[in-house]
């Protein structure tokens, strides 16, 4: 399907290795960074994010470009930090967040930083697709979560807050002229 992919990459070195890998054969990968895309709003039918969230310092900002330049779906599929760690831990990153004290807790546990680096994911911020989901309920007529990851016993399709460590949001616009 030539044509039907555009893929973003901040990393100049990266663009040129893809094009000299032939990833463009798909379509084109546009030097830019998820906060501030070079499109036209409403200019792509779906927009897609794949693990790539928890690593930008401001989230948000690229969450709401992907929900400005879709028209008709965005589709988020990234970590969840509720859903990591004991039950215990999960209940009070959930309490913490909700009083608004996760953000003091989480600038101690990493020295001023406000991320961690980690020998499997490299630089990774505290994040989870709960963050995201008010602007994208905003934006979506439709919004259907669907946990990634969790084993047999702690799966659960319809509450996976606290249960899968990863969830794909779908967020779907339905088509207004058929109402």
């Amino acid at each position: 399907m030539p044509g039907v992919f555009v893929c973003v990459e901040p990393v100049g070195v990266l663009v040129q290795q893809a094009v000299r890998n032939g990833v463009t054969a798909s379509g084109p990968v546009v030097q830019a960074t998820g906060e501030a895309l070079p499109f036209a709003s409403a200019s792509f039918d779906a927009v897609c994010e794949f693990a790539t969230l928890h690593h930008a310092a401001n989230p948000s900002a690229v969450v709401n470009e992907m929900l400005r330049v879709a028209r008709k779906a965005v589709f988020i599929c990234d970590s969840n930090r509720f859903g990591q760690g004991s039950w215990a831990a999960r209940l009070l990153k959930l309490a913490l967040y909700k009083t608004k004290l996760w953000r003091a807790l989480n600038y101690l546990r990493t020295g001023g930083k406000g991320y961690v680096i980690t020998e499997g994911d490299g630089l990774a911020y505290s994040y989870s697709v709960y963050d995201s989901l008010g602007p994208v309920h905003r934006w979506a007529d439709r919004v259907i979560l669907i946990p990634t990851t969790g084993d047999a016993k702690t799966r659960c399709w319809f509450h996976p807050l606290l249960t899968s460590s990863g969830i794909l949001v779908c967020a779907l616009k339905e088509n207004r002229e058929q109402r």
